[in-house]
This record gives structure tokens, C-alpha cells and sequence, in this order.
């Protein structure tokens, strides 16, 4: 398998063919969901195929958008399917990458420890400080394309407010959105 070729092939077109509305399924998605699944991978000390089959599943897992919105998960894996050939993948190897990225589907239903890692990368900004920041793009994405939250439990106006959603009182950093002089400002939401 020729992974750096496949890996600059995927990654090229997502830079360059990505429609412009998809400002949380980008190109910068994909490469942070790949450093995710490289730092699980390592940490969970799988074999050397297995990561570059994990890898290789996160750089396609979202490869489909370029096809169409919905379903973009089976556009993935018709897409690996039929490009992954062309970088000298196995069979067998095609199959890993294409039922690994099946488990990004939501709701997820990874059940092995290469399925965990593809996941967990995946969501892997819901534990982090961008988390608010990334969740508005998701919002931001669903209403350019006219879409619903994708899963029946996810509340409509999930992301309707910062300060509703968070309802805790902690302190709450977005960056990107909210700057005073450069440098962060703190949104705490007063229960009184």
C-alpha cells in the first residue's frame, strides 16, 4: 500500500474541491480528525497495518462530501473503494478502510478497537477548548444546507446559545468569536 500517495491524492482534492459552505466537514476536519487518530493509534499500541488502515480511514471518512451531503459516508466508501486501488491496497485492506469509515455513521457503533480510535477521532473536539467554536461551525453547516441535527436526539436549537447551552455557570472561552484586545473574554452566566 502506497499510504503518502493516497494521503496527498485525498488531501489535495478536499484543499481544492470541498464546497465552501462545508466550514466544519473541511479540509482542516479531516487533517485534525487524522492527528487525532495517529495520537489514539499510538496510544493504544496497535500494529503498524493497522494504523496506516486507521489513518488511511480517517483521511477518506468524510471524502464523500465532495459527492453530496447525505449519505456522504457511503460516497466515502465508494470513493476509497475504487481510489485506494489505484495506491496498491489489498482487498482485505480496502475492506478495514471501508468498514471503518461505515462507523463514523452517527449514531457511531464502533465495536473494536480500530473502530473506538476512528470514532473518538472524529468527535475528538467535543473534550476540547475549541469545542464551541466547532460546534457552531456544525450548526453553521446544517443551516447552509437546510438540515436538521442529523439524529433524532439532538435538540433542534442544540446550539442555539452559548450561554442557554452551558446553563452551569462555568466559565465559558470561545476565542474565535469572542475577543477583547486580542485575548480571550470570559462569558459567565450568572444563575440569579
Amino acid at each position: 500500500m502506497d499510504f503518502e500517495a493516497a494521503k496527498a491524492y485525498i488531501l489535495h482534492r478536499l484543499e481544492h474541491e470541498l464546497d465552501t459552505r462545508l466550514v466544519y466537514h473541511s479540509y482542516s476536519h479531516t487533517v485534525d480528525v487524522f492527528q487525532a487518530t495517529c495520537e489514539l493509534s499510538i496510544r493504544e499500541n496497535i500494529g503498524e497495518e493497522d494504523q496506516r488502515l486507521v489513518e488511511t480511514a480517517a483521511l477518506y471518512h468524510d471524502a464523500g462530501m465532495l459527492i453530496a451531503y447525505e449519505n456522504h459516508e457511503e460516497n466515502s466508501i465508494k470513493m476509497a473503494a475504487d481510489i485506494l486501488r489505484k495506491f496498491n491496497y489489498t482487498s482485505n485492506q480496502i475492506g478495514v478502510v471501508c468498514d471503518l469509515i461505515r462507523c463514523t455513521k452517527l449514531p457511531q457503533l464502533a465495536s473494536a478497537t480500530r473502530g473506538n480510535i476512528l470514532c473518538d477521532a472524529d468527535l475528538d473536539y467535543l473534550g476540547r477548548d475549541d469545542f464551541f467554536v466547532n460546534s457552531f461551525r456544525l450548526k453553521l453547516e446544517w443551516q447552509f444546507f437546510h438540515l436538521p441535527p442529523p439524529h433524532p436526539s439532538t435538540p433542534q436549537n442544540l446550539h442555539s446559545s452559548v450561554i442557554q447551552w452551558n446553563g452551569s455557570g462555568l466559565p465559558v472561552y470561545v476565542p474565535l468569536f469572542h475577543q477583547q484586545n486580542g485575548s480571550p473574554k470570559q462569558i459567565i452566566h450568572d444563575r440569579n
